[in-house]
C-alpha cells in the first residue's frame, strides 16, 4: 500500500496555492467588544448624606445588534435537522431576536471539513459552525475559530456544572475554549428482540464479553439469519480503545504512534473476526427488515431505527458492559458535536446570541425530535424529551450511562487528523476485510503517524 493521500495542504494549494494557506493563517480569533458605560448609583456617606457619584463599569458581555443582520449556520446534519433548525428559528429564536435572520447551510458529512476550509480560504465570513471535535485542533491551529472564553464567563451556558464532567477538555486549546460541547456520540450494540426470541438466545448482557458477541453472531447464522452488520473502518479508533489499545501514547497530547502495541493488534484482530462471523451485511435495511440480528453502531442509529422499524422489536445494550476491560479502567473514545463561531464573522454579537440559543432554546427540541447523540447538558440528557419512554428502545438510558461518570477521551487529538486518517482508513479497511494482518498494517502506519506528530515536536 502506497499510503498516498490528499492532505489538507495539497487541497488548499489546488484551490489557490500558498495564498489560500496564508488566508487561513491570517484569521485570528476575534474577541467580544468591551463596552464601557457610565451608570448612576446612590451611595451613603459616613454622615448619612446621600449623593450621586459617577463610576465606570466594564461590561464583558457583548450587546445585541441594533440593526437587522443575517448570519449563516453551517452543519453537516441531514435535511430533516436543517429544517428543524429553520423552523425553530422562526418559532423560538426570532421571538427574542427579531432582527437576526439565520441562513442554514448544509453539506454531507464526508464533504463538510473540506467545505469549511475552502469557504474560510475564500474569505467567506463564517458565523456559527456546527463542529466535530475531530477537527477542532486543526481549525484552532489555523485561526478559524473565535475563543469563546469571554462569552462563556458571562453566560449561563458557560456553567460547567450543567455539563457532563470532562467534556470541556475536548474544546480547550492553550488557554482558550474555541467551541462549546453540544452532544456526544457513543457506540452501542443494537439487537432485534424478535430474532433473539425466535432463536431462543439470551439478550446481550455483561457475561457476553467480546467473545460472546462472536458466539451470538455465529448462532444466528446457524439459525438462518444474518448475524450482524459489518463494522466500519471509520470507527476503528473506538474499537481499539474499547479493547484496551491506543492509537497514540497520550490521548490529549500525542507524541508517538502506539498502534504496534499488543492491545491494538488484538483489537483489530477481533474486528476482523466480527466482520467474518455471522454472514455480515453492510446494508442497514437488513436490520430494519428483521433479517440481521445485531449491529454495532453509533447512537445515531436510534433515529433511523425509530423511523424504519414499525414494531417495538429492537433495543440496545451499552458497549462499556461488553468490553474485556473492567469498566473502571476504560477510557471511552468518542466524537463530540460542538458549536463554534468563525473568526471571520462580521456579526459577532448576533452569532453569539444564536449560539447561546442553540443550548437554551433549541437543544431540548432537538433532543426530542432528533436525539441521535447524548446531549452534553445533563438536564436535557436526563429529560423525558430525550429518553422518550413512549418510543423504543426501552434501554435508551444506556446511552447516557456510557457517558455519566466515565473518563471520556478524544479521538486522535492532533491538527493532522485528516492526514492521519488518510493513511489509516485504507489500511484498516484491508484489515477488517481480512486482506492483511493487523500487525503488518500497523507496522506500516506507525512511521507515518510519527512523522505527522513530529511536526509539533
Amino acid at each position: 500500500m502506497s499510503g498516498k493521500r490528499l492532505t489538507r495542504r495539497e487541497f488548499l494549494y489546488a484551490l489557490g496555492g500558498a495564498a489560500a494557506g496564508t488566508a487561513l493563517a491570517g484569521c485570528s480569533p476575534a474577541a467580544p467588544q468591551v463596552v464601557r458605560e457610565t451608570v448612576e448609583v446612590q451611595v451613603e456617606s459616613v454622615v448619612e448624606v446621600e449623593k450621586e457619584v459617577e463610576v465606570e463599569r466594564v461590561v464583558t458581555a457583548t450587546p445585541g445588534p441594533a440593526e437587522d443582520v443575517e448570519i449563516m449556520y453551517t452543519t453537516w446534519r441531514p435535511l430533516p435537522e436543517q429544517e428543524l433548525v429553520s423552523r425553530m428559528v422562526e418559532e423560538s429564536f426570532n421571538e427574542t431576536h427579531p432582527n437576526i435572520s439565520v441562513q442554514v447551510i448544509g453539506a454531507a458529512y464526508g464533504e463538510y471539513h473540506a467545505k469549511i476550509v475552502t469557504m474560510a480560504a475564500a474569505g467567506t465570513p463564517l458565523d456559527v459552525i456546527h463542529t466535530n471535535s475531530l477537527w477542532l485542533a486543526a481549525w484552532t491551529h489555523e485561526g478559524l475559530l473565535v475563543d469563546l472564553t469571554p462569552f462563556l464567563e458571562t453566560s449561563d451556558i458557560g456553567d460547567e456544572s450543567k455539563y457532563w464532567p470532562g467534556v470541556f477538555r475536548f474544546v480547550e486549546y492553550g488557554a482558550g475554549r474555541f467551541s462549546l460541547p453540544f452532544a456526544i456520540s457513543v457506540m452501542a450494540l443494537y439487537y432485534n428482540t424478535d430474532i433473539f426470541d425466535e432463536v431462543g438466545y439470551e439478550y446481550p448482557n455483561e457475561s457476553w464479553g467480546p467473545e460472546g458477541m462472536l458466539d451470538a453472531a455465529q448462532a444466528f447464522v446457524d439459525a438462518g439469519y444474518l448475524g450482524n452488520m459489518k463494522y466500519s473502518y471509520t470507527n476503528t479508533e473506538w474499537l481499539i480503545s474499547w479493547l484496551g489499545g491506543k492509537m497514540t501514547d497520550d490521548d490529549w497530547a500525542p507524541t508517538r504512534c502506539a498502534l504496534t502495541e499488543p492491545e491494538a493488534i488484538a483489537a483489530m484482530e477481533w474486528g476482523a473476526n466480527w466482520n467474518s462471523t455471522g454472514a455480515v451485511t453492510e446494508d442497514g435495511t437488513e436490520f430494519y427488515q428483521k433479517r440481521a440480528a445485531m449491529q454495532l453502531m453509533w447512537g445515531s442509529q436510534v433515529v433511523p431505527n425509530r423511523m424504519n422499524m414499525q414494531d417495538d422489536n429492537w433495543d440496545l445494550f451499552p458497549t462499556t458492559l461488553l468490553s474485556s476491560i473492567p469498566i473502571e479502567e476504560q477510557h471511552p473514545k468518542l466524537g463530540m458535536h460542538t458549536q463554534s463561531i468563525g473568526a471571520a464573522t462580521r456579526h459577532l454579537e448576533a452569532s453569539w446570541s444564536f449560539l447561546e440559543w442553540l443550548y437554551t432554546g433549541y437543544q431540548p427540541i432537538w433532543a426530542r425530535e432528533q436525539g441521535y447523540a447524548v446531549p452534553c447538558l445533563k438536564d436535557v440528557a436526563l429529560s423525558d424529551d430525550y429518553l422518550r419512554a413512549d418510543l423504543p428502545p426501552k434501554n435508551m438510558r444506556a446511552l447516557v450511562d456510557m457517558v455519566d461518570g466515565k473518563d471520556l477521551r478524544p479521538y486522535y487529538n492532533h491538527r493532522t487528523f485528516e492526514e492521519a486518517m488518510g493513511y489509516c482508513f485504507p489500511e484498516w479497511d484491508q484489515v477488517l476485510n481480512g486482506h492483511t494482518s493487523a500487525s503488518e498494517a500497523h507496522e506500516r502506519l506507525c512511521p507515518l503517524i510519527d512523522q505527522l506528530l513530529a511536526e509539533d515536536a
